[in-house]
């Protein structure tokens, strides 16, 4: 099996992860879900790994239910900004029209960001990424 397919595997046991909500997980365990899928985003085939993947959906939902936890909304963020480079569809899909979005969970992503920002405002990764992820939001 060659790297491509290898991080194609991984990125998808990730993805089933990162969606299957269990009550009993431990914080660090999604830290580390999060990390793992962030660095897969900054490999050299990144673009190729997560077209048409929709993890973004996953990822507002954890961000929103995970407001209480700054490692969450640090990691979260930083890889919804990646995202956003590398997948230009996430960006489409958050700022689609209302009328058009099918789930619930990413019409709020601004003010999520918002939420965000305004808990952590004194922690300068929270903000950076909090930031430059709005940033590119209010641009589209």
């Amino acid at each position: 099996m060659d790297n491509r397919e290898e991080l194609a595997e991984r990125l998808k046991k990730l993805l089933v992860r990162l969606k299957t909500p269990q009550e009993d997980r431990q914080l660090s365990t999604l830290i580390q879900i999060l990390k793992d899928l962030l660095s897969l985003a900054r490999t050299e085939h990144a673009a190729e790994l997560f077209e048409d993947k929709d993890v973004h959906l996953p990822l507002t939902v954890v961000l929103s239910s995970n407001m209480s936890s700054k490692g969450v909304q640090q990691v979260g963020l930083s890889l919804l900004c990646q995202l956003f480079e590398i997948c230009p569809n996430t960006l489409e899909e958050l700022t689609r029209p209302l009328q058009a979005s099918r789930e619930w969970e990413i019409l709020g992503v601004h003010q999520q960001i918002l939420k965000a920002l305004s808990q952590y405002i004194t922690d300068p990764q929270v903000t950076m990424f909090g930031l430059r992820a709005l940033a590119v939001l209010l641009r589209s």
